[in-house]
């Protein structure tokens, strides 16, 4: 009879795993300010995008480079969060976001986050949640239970 490989461990039990009192919040001037070097850094190449579209004599190559623009500029959030747990204004901010462990989040969680982002942002109200739920978590996070977190 051969020995059964031990079970893995679940996330809760981890030894070094966090607990929701130890991931700090970031302010909201914090979480603001990475919000706004995003969008900065996404004005800045949907105005090159736009350049393009204006030095091409084809509609057809201006409607390539628009949807191109357009594709990338969406994937901008899910990608680099996957990738580096932030996005490049939340880690010039000193922020991460990670699962309720921890952990870094997976692509599902991380493209469910902007998703759930995007259908939230058509509502005025859900824009100023985390102002007022707990952990200043947004509505988006509390869907796909993820933190942002200072680092």
């Amino acid at each position: 009879m051969t020995p059964e490989a031990p079970l893995p461990a679940q996330p809760a039990l981890r030894q070094y795993a966090r607990t929701e009192e130890t991931m700090e919040p970031p302010g909201h001037v914090r979480r603001l300010a990475a919000v706004l070097v995003d969008g900065l850094l996404l004005s800045c190449f949907m105005a090159v995008a736009v350049y393009a579209m204006t030095s091409v004599n084809s509609r057809g190559a201006s409607l390539a480079i628009l949807v191109l623009a357009l594709v990338l500029a969406a994937l901008y959030e899910p990608v680099f969060i996957a990738a580096m747990g932030a996005t490049l204004g939340k880690r010039i901010m000193g922020l991460r976001v990670v699962n309720e462990y921890g952990d870094p989040v997976t692509v599902g969680q991380s493209i469910a986050r902007w998703v759930s982002k995007m259908i939230f942002s058509c509502f005025v109200i859900p824009l100023a949640a985390p102002l007022f739920i707990s952990r200043r978590r947004g509505l988006h996070d509390i869907v796909v239970s993820t933190y942002v977190i200072k680092v």
